[in-house]
C-alpha cells in the first residue's frame, strides 16, 4: 500500500460517522489533492470526539468521479445527508430534487465560487475499513451504474435517499 491520503471533513462527527456516505469537493485545475483518491483506497481522517480532541479514523473510498455539479446523480447528492425540510404531501419529486441540488450548490459555494457546471469530486466512502469489497466502484463504472448496484447498501440508511426513492415510486 502506498501513501495514505488524508481527507478533511467539515461536518459534525455524528454526520460523518452517522448517515453521510458521500462528500462533494470542488475540483481545482491544478494541485488538487482529491485527484489522488481512487476507488478502493484507504484514507485517514481526523474528527473531533466528544471531548473536543481529534481522533484518527480510517475509511475506504467506494467510488470517485469528477462531474459537473448539475450532472451528479441526485442519489449521490442525497448521500451528503443534507437536512431537507419539505411537506412531502404537497411537494413533487422535482421540488425535492431542486431543493437538494440548491443546498449542495449553496454548501459548495461557501468554499469556492462555483456554478452548476463547475466540476466536483464526488467521493462515496465508508467511514470504516470493514466493508464488502463488492461495494467498490468497478472499472469504467459510471456513477448512475454504481448507484443502481450499490445505492441501497451504501445510502439506504439515509433519510433523504429513502424519501427520494419513495417519491419517485409515486410519480
Amino acid at each position: 500500500m502506498g501513501e495514505l491520503n488524508e481527507m478533511h471533513f467539515y461536518e459534525r462527527k455524528d454526520v460523518v460517522l452517522g448517515p453521510q456516505r458521500v462528500t462533494l469537493r470542488v475540483a481545482k485545475e491544478q494541485e488538487d489533492r482529491y485527484d489522488k483518491f481512487q476507488a478502493g483506497d484507504t484514507f485517514v481522517f481526523k474528527i473531533s470526539n466528544d471531548f473536543n480532541r481529534e481522533e484518527e479514523r480510517r475509511g475506504v473510498i467506494l467510488g470517485h468521479w469528477i462531474l459537473p455539479l448539475s450532472s451528479i446523480p441526485i442519489e449521490l447528492v442525497a448521500g451528503e445527508a443534507y437536512d431537507v425540510q419539505l411537506d412531502l404531501q404537497k411537494k413533487q419529486e422535482g421540488t425535492l430534487q431542486s431543493r437538494i441540488r440548491y443546498l449542495a450548490e449553496d454548501d459548495m459555494s461557501s468554499y469556492a465560487p462555483i456554478t452548476r457546471s463547475s466540476d466536483m469530486h464526488v467521493l462515496a466512502y465508508s467511514p470504516t475499513e470493514d466493508i464488502d469489497r463488492e461495494l467498490i466502484q468497478r472499472p469504467n463504472e459510471d456513477p448512475a451504474q454504481w448507484v443502481e448496484r450499490c445505492g441501497d447498501s451504501v445510502l439506504g440508511h439515509i433519510d433523504l435517499y429513502q424519501r427520494l426513492k419513495s417519491i419517485s415510486k409515486k410519480y
